[in-house]
């Protein structure tokens, strides 16, 4: 008794952790864009494209955040199925940081991709690029001062494993176990991702155990983590 009521008080903690931070993330784009939309109110002849840049990231800022919360919902419903079909996995990764780099280029950031061979596998390619996608927003977030991220592709015993490396902070060992519960955040002041909502890794989680994958993360605090997934091949 006294250790299910210690873990039902360590649920409605991090419960309340997670709406408090909702509300942040939620609070911040939402005075952004009502302060510009007012200045562009009283003041139409002086507005900037700067100005109307600022509230069509903020406005898709809030879109991602609503749509994550959706996934997680829909993962843990179990009503998200997977739709697999055999696809370049290698391809879509390139992709996927060709289009980050392009994105994240005025920031300073650089995103490296490492591998040896082209590989193909039987997965849900939308669900697997969103947990690539994520893992790279998760590195942009926490790289460090030299804004560079590897992500490196290797085959061994009929599986491909994908790792998203960054030379950042790093995770300290006691925060290692609880970083892909949704309600859990290792920074405790609660500070707004770079790019992303903070549900990325919640999301990682679902999508690949529902693949069968495996999925995971090597950290030292003050030199950086590597976050890694796996899937089976055929």
């Amino acid at each position: 008794m006294n250790t299910a009521a210690t873990e039902l008080s360590k649920v409605d903690r991090l419960r309340r952790e997670l709406i408090a931070n909702i509300s942040h993330d939620l609070r911040t784009p939402l005075a952004f864009i009502y302060s510009y939309a007012e200045m562009m109110h009283d003041f139409p002849d002086e507005v900037t494209p700067e100005q109307s840049q600022i509230i069509m990231d903020e406005t898709k800022r809030l879109t991602s955040l609503v749509n994550d919360m959706l996934d997680i919902s829909l993962l843990e419903a179990g009503v998200a199925k997977l739709n697999r079909t055999h696809y370049n996995l290698t391809e879509s990764l390139r992709n996927t940081v060709n289009r980050m780099n392009e994105l994240t280029k005025n920031e300073g950031y650089r995103i490296e991709f490492e591998y040896g061979e082209e590989i193909a596998l039987l997965a849900d390619e939308v669900k697997i690029t969103q947990v690539f996608y994520n893992l790279l927003l998760n590195a942009i977030t926490h790289s460090g001062d030299d804004k560079t991220i590897l992500v490196r592709q290797s085959v061994q015993d009929r599986a491909v494993k994908i790792e998203v490396i960054d030379h950042g902070e790093g995770i300290s060992p006691g925060d290692l176990p609880y970083i892909w519960d949704r309600y859990y955040k290792v920074d405790k002041k609660h500070r707004r991702p770079i790019m992303g909502t903070g549900l990325g890794l919640s999301i990682v989680k679902k999508v690949i155990e529902m693949h069968h994958g495996q999925y995971g993360v090597i950290s030292e605090e003050g030199k950086g983590s590597i976050f890694w997934f796996q899937l089976e091949l055929e």
